[in-house]
């Protein structure tokens, strides 16, 4: 069977070149222009000052130039206008098994969580004495709750207890909600936890506008009562010297 060619399709191209190249053609001529009447103007100017012909001209030409690439950058701030995430389509995130899950529940969610869980760490992706937690909170809230460290981990770093515990500088100078007042395992660990969770998210929200367009909120932390514990137990031991 022979190509079919679909001519309407051929025709909307060649139409849609042809007006592009109008617009090009007269975008350039506009430039010529500036910079002919610029040039003319330089030499009259010069002439008034008693420079040569030769340096206003190249003087004006250099004047119509900037004039030319102001006027185009003009257009292209004109033409690229902020656009709102529900109508921007690359704004929106999607994990890799958002698509193949979009149909389940919540609950149903938070199960195969648990269960990527539990494959991470038989992998050796994440640490097999690490104990955690994963509920969801109202409707669209899943958390993963840090029950117990692995082993030898340390959750903050030696800065933050010292800053915290008031020995060398102001307490205020961290916070637990900033990462440098982690240790690079706490930090892996806690990443590769989110990105489970992500994995089944969607979001196409946009902080610009406050517009929130999720499928669901996910947390990563310890509780209070554990965050309480930790940084007892690390403390006596910064004192220590262990």
């Amino acid at each position: 069977m022979g190509t079919v060619i679909n001519f309407t399709a051929v025709l909307n191209e060649r139409r849609a070149a042809a007006a592009q190249a109008e617009r090009d053609a007269a975008h350039d001529a506009a430039n010529k222009e500036r910079i002919r009447t610029a040039a003319k103007s330089g030499l009259a100017l010069g002439d008034l000052l008693g420079k040569s012909a030769e340096e206003s001209a190249n003087a004006a030409i250099r004047l119509a130039s900037f004039e030319a690439e102001r006027i185009e950058q003009e257009e292209r701030e004109a033409t690229s206008q902020y656009m709102p995430a529900y109508c921007d389509p690359d704004n929106e995130y999607r994990g890799s098994k958002y698509d193949a899950t979009s149909n389940l529940s919540m609950a149903e969610i938070v199960t195969r969580i648990r269960e990527d869980i539990k494959a991470a760490k038989k992998a050796g992706a994440l640490p097999k004495d690490l104990r955690t937690t994963v509920s969801r909170r109202n409707y669209n809230v899943i958390t993963i709750n840090i029950r117990a460290l692995p082993g030898g981990m340390r959750k903050y770093t030696e800065d933050y207890m010292l800053a915290s515990r008031n020995l060398t500088q102001p307490a205020n100078r961290y916070s637990g909600f900033y990462s440098d007042a982690f240790t690079p395992e706490y930090k892996a660990m806690k990443e590769k936890l989110e990105s489970i969770m992500s994995a089944y998210n969607r979001d196409n929200s946009d902080i610009m506008t406050d517009y929130f367009d999720r499928r669901f909120y996910d947390y990563v932390e310890t509780t209070y009562e554990l965050d309480q514990l930790i940084k007892e137990v690390e403390a006596v031991s910064l004192e220590d010297g262990e």
